[in-house]
C-alpha cells in the first residue's frame, strides 16, 4: 500500500505517544511487514521539519531531526510531482495530494479528511482507520 502523511498525523503522533497515529509513521515494523510504501517530496520534508520544529511543540531539534531522518529512511522519494493549479484543496496541503498523484499512491492519511477531494482511486483515511484495516 503506497501512502502519504499529511503533517497533522505526524504532529498528533509527536504530541501523544501510544496513540494509532504514533503506530504508523514511527513503527517500522509495520510499515515493513504490511508492505506500505510512504511517499514523500522535498516540500514535504521541509513541511514536516518546519511545523515540528514550532516552539508550542517543545520536541526539540535533536529529537525532529532523528525523526526526519527515521522517515527519510523508510520513505520513497517522488521527484516529479505535477503542480495541480484547479483544486479545492488547500494551498498548504497540494503537495500532499500532488505527490499522492504523482507516486501512485493507495491513501492519503490525514485528520482533515475535508482538505482533499475524491482523486480517482486515492482514498482519503484518518490514521485509526488505516490502521483498523491494515489490522483486519
Amino acid at each position: 500500500m503506497r501512502l502519504v502523511v499529511d503533517t497533522n498525523v505526524l504532529v498528533s503522533a509527536m504530541l501523544t505517544p501510544g496513540r494509532s497515529a504514533e503506530r504508523l509513521p514511527r513503527d517500522h515494523v509495520l510499515v515493513e511487514e504490511r508492505g506500505l510504501v510512504l511517499l514523500l517530496d522535498d516540500r514535504i520534508v521541509d513541511e514536516y521539519r518546519e511545523v515540528l520544529a514550532r516552539p508550542r511543540f517543545r520536541l526539540g531539534a535533536e529529537l525532529v531531526d532523528a525523526f526526519i531522518a527515521d522517515l527519510e529512511l523508510i520513505a520513497t522519494f517522488i521527484d516529479d510531482a505535477p503542480v495541480i493549479a484547479d483544486s479545492p484543496t488547500p494551498a498548504q496541503d497540494l503537495p500532499f495530494l500532488e505527490v499522492a498523484i504523482a507516486g501512485e499512491a493507495d491513501v492519503i492519511v490525514t485528520g482533515n479528511k475535508r482538505h482533499y477531494p475524491e482523486t480517482g482511486d486515492i482514498e482519503v483515511l484518518g490514521p485509526a482507520e488505516l490502521l483498523a484495516r491494515l489490522e483486519d
